[in-house]
């Protein structure tokens, strides 16, 4: 088994947490059409999220490229 050093550990321990912290967080309803409906709206959520982050991502990934040059 491969050690880690502290910080990438701490950061991919946080990261699964939060993942499965808010990944199933949908109440299943009696009624499908609901249940569908909460999940249909949370997947939105998480991909106008993922967005914002993935931008943030390319963002940092430019300013380490632009100090590189």
């Amino acid at each position: 088994m491969e050690l880690q050093p502290k910080n990438q550990n701490s950061l991919h321990k946080r990261v699964n947490e939060y993942l499965r912290g808010t990944s199933m967080l949908y109440l299943v309803e009696e009624n499908e059409d609901a249940s569908l409906a909460a999940i249909f709206d949370q997947l939105h959520e998480a991909q106008e999220e993922l967005e914002v982050i993935q931008a943030r991502v390319d963002r940092l990934q430019w300013e380490l490229a632009k100090d590189r040059s």
